[in-house]
């Protein structure tokens, strides 16, 4: 395998089917986030709904594997990460 460039990571295998579907509504979203004033204008609106979609299979492998994850509280737990208000 040939080294990779620095910051670079190997490619992946194609995504499961609808994945990419799900990230492009989540950052359109974003977009709209952005256009509405709710983000800074020079937010990478790509990079933010690539971690929102990084959210979701962990929400919901939590829900299935646990059954105690309920969304209002996940909600809260992001907003006292990221130092944000909860959406209302």
């Amino acid at each position: 395998m040939p080294p990779m460039a620095s910051g670079s990571a190997p490619a992946a295998s194609p995504a499961p089917r609808g994945s990419s579907a799900i990230r492009g509504r989540l950052t359109e979203v974003v977009r709209r986030w952005r256009d509405a004033g709710n983000l800074p204008p020079e937010s990478d609106v790509e990079a933010i709904g690539q971690v929102l979609f990084s959210l979701v299979p962990g929400f919901l492998l939590q829900r299935l594997i646990l059954g105690d994850v309920e969304i209002g509280r996940y909600a809260a737990g992001l907003a006292a990460v990221t130092g944000t208000a909860r959406p209302g």
